[in-house]
């Protein structure tokens, strides 16, 4: 809507006014989306630091468990119990809908949910609370990364948001009251020469009849 291109009639200036509703409609609309999109923005940015939080302290309870379940099994036998194990881990990711923007919830699926994937015979209790910390070190890391890609989509549709508000508030609208007024202007001006036409030839005529 860079260019305008309109004629100086009455059809015209009702139809730039009906456009000039729907822009400031449309205006008013966007801001109230984009007013919620910040509140969302903001809600999720708390629960994604916090979630960060929770990583990096679980992490380094994990790495602290890790290690003394090494210590408490032998490096080789923790690696062997590793490499050995039949957990494998996988994720559905879904879409949720956030006032039209789409952003993924991201779901944990174990392989065998219901029983340890590694032999309890040749582990250790260190090494049970190891293997614990780090599935849900795994989960609080899944849940960063969903509350992270979120925020990168919301960023991005209150920047589009955005620039539509700024273009309807800045351009679009001042432009189109522009030519409001103008064909107002015009209008207006059109009358007032045609008043001005009439009584002359009024004036003209009423001579001619008294003469």
């Amino acid at each position: 809507m860079s260019l305008l291109v309109y004629k100086p009639t009455r059809m015209e200036l009702i139809g730039m006014r009906k456009r000039l509703k729907l822009a400031r409609r449309a205006h008013d609309l966007l801001r109230e989306k984009q007013d919620a999109l910040m509140m969302e923005f903001l809600s999720i940015i708390q629960k994604y630091l916090d979630l960060r939080k929770q990583v990096d302290f679980l992490l380094q309870k994990t790495f602290k468990s890790v290690i003394k379940a090494k210590m408490s099994i032998g490096i080789k036998n923790f690696y062997e119990i590793i490499y050995s194990s039949n957990f494998n881990v996988k994720t559905k990711i879904k879409l949720r809908n956030i006032m039209g923007v789409y952003t993924p919830v991201i779901e944990l699926i174990k392989s065998q949910p219901t029983q340890i994937p590694y032999s309890i015979h040749y582990s250790s209790s260190a090494f049970d609370d190891a293997y614990a910390l780090a599935n849900n070190t795994l989960l609080a890391i899944i849940k960063m990364a969903e509350a992270e890609s979120t925020l990168k989509a919301l960023a991005e549709e209150i920047k589009s948001v955005k620039r539509r508000v700024n273009a309807l508030e800045y351009v679009i609208i001042p432009k189109i009251e522009r030519i409001v007024k103008n064909i107002e202007q015009y209008l207006s001006e059109r009358e007032r020469e045609d008043i001005f036409r009439i009584k002359r030839l009024m004036s003209i005529r009423s001579k001619s009849i008294t003469a």
